[in-house]
């Protein structure tokens, strides 16, 4: 789910609630995004979350005359703001908001008061409790603080909320978390001493935050006091992963834990994973594309005005996104029972000048259940010679994706789309 909301805020390049929740939808019911390529252990309240929002999509395009198949990629901002996006309820007060957040506060740690506000709502969307929302503040806080490159005595110290009352716009905290703010956590018999890394939101973050101030600097200690409180336990590891690993760095991870050589599949498992891996040639292919044309992006004031910019930056990470969505049609067909098909991506580069313009309609191509949207390239020098669009609305390209569907069992391949 972390990397869900993570994929969310980089392809959005804004905090979209929706468009988070579509995605842990497809984590759910599609295994998008999991390390095992399906879903496991979705806690209570995320389940019922899902299938609520699942429901309201349902309603939404009835009442706005949206076809289904394309209520996931509601764009529309009057849309999105329509939608009711907070799918939990008072009283739900898990620990599943908590252990998704960190990509909220690294994304907007620049600016601390937006990190808080988005770090509370990231969790109710949810789980609907007030705890909630103050409880994935204040960690979000520490997170901000510890990338700001607060000291440990400063993360931990009982006045931190005083500290930064102006972070969290003047809000009062829950009194169960002001009196984890206030160092509750601090108790030397940690389990002994009643740490319990329960399902409960406020277990869970005192739980976390007693393995922080007792790991005595060691990334890996502080993962296995958490883990050795017992109930449950991965999240709370993961909760205490979070701030840990944006106070320690990446450096000081246990080096056993990151080699690229350890096994963490059973060979058996692997199997079920070959529309991936036939995916990730394609990944080889666009990544080799961007290595070689990769560069700085600038925008020039005199030249391009924002909305020309952020065209031309979507155009640039097109090749990681469609790769992402590629990975997500071949596992889907895979677990369709269509395992014999899948579909690659083919970069082509190109050389005449040519354009892609946002304002004409793509060709649009369905196979199975999915829409793919052709490049429909225009040629495009001092303007363009197939529309009349504003020249803004074109963006210049040197390449031109391709998608071609392959069956093993004939050994036919055919264009889709280019």
């Amino acid at each position: 789910m972390a990397l869900c909301l993570a994929i969310s805020l980089i392809a959005c390049q804004d905090f979209v609630p929706y468009d988070q929740l579509v995605r842990y939808k497809w984590w759910y019911r599609y295994g998008y995004m999991s390390s095992t390529g399906h879903c496991f252990d979705i806690g209570a309240a995320t389940r019922d979350s899902i299938q609520e929002f699942e429901k309201r999509q349902r309603k939404f395009a009835e009442d706005h005359s949206i076809p289904f198949d394309q209520i996931d990629f509601l764009s529309n901002r009057d849309l999105l703001q329509a939608f009711d996006v907070k799918c939990s309820q008072e009283g739900v007060a898990g620990n599943g908001a908590l252990m998704r957040l960190v990509p909220v506060p690294i994304f907007f740690f620049r600016c601390p008061t937006v990190a808080l506000e988005y770090s509370g709502i990231s969790g109710t969307i949810t789980h609907g409790d007030k705890k909630v929302y103050d409880a994935c503040c204040y960690y979000g806080a520490l997170i901000v603080a510890a990338l700001h490159g607060a000291t440990k005595e400063k993360l931990l110290s009982k006045t931190f909320y005083q500290d930064h009352f102006e972070w969290f716009g003047d809000r009062k905290l829950h009194p169960e978390v002001m009196t984890i703010a206030r160092g509750s956590y601090q108790k030397l018999g940690g389990y002994a001493d009643g740490i319990r890394g329960k399902g409960y939101i406020i277990n869970a973050l005192e739980a976390a935050l007693w393995a922080f101030w007792s790991d005595e600097d060691s990334f890996e200690k502080g993962v296995l006091n958490a883990v050795n409180l017992g109930d449950d336990t991965d999240t709370t590891a993961a909760i205490y992963g979070q701030l840990a690993g944006a106070y320690y760095g990446y450096k000081k991870l246990p080096t056993k834990w990151i080699d690229p050589r350890a096994s963490w599949f059973d060979p058996h498992e692997m199997k079920c994973e070959k529309s991936w891996l036939i995916s990730m040639q394609g990944v080889k292919l666009l990544l080799y594309w961007i290595r070689q044309t990769g560069h700085p992006y600038f925008i020039r004031q005199s030249v391009q005005r924002a909305k020309y910019a952020q065209l031309e930056i979507l155009q640039m990470i097109r090749p990681i996104m469609e790769t992402i969505r590629n990975i997500l049609r071949n596992q889907i067909l895979y677990n369709s029972g269509f395992a014999h098909e899948w579909i690659e991506l083919h970069p082509k580069p190109i050389q005449r000048p040519s354009a892609i313009c946002y304002s004409c309609q793509r060709p649009i191509q369905q196979y199975r259940n999915f829409w793919i949207v052709s490049d429909s390239l225009h040629e495009f020098r001092d303007q363009c010679e197939r529309c009349s669009c504003d020249p803004k609305q074109h963006v210049q390209v040197d390449y031109q994706l391709g998608f071609d569907m392959v069956n093993r069992e004939n050994h036919q391949s055919d264009e889709l789309a280019t």
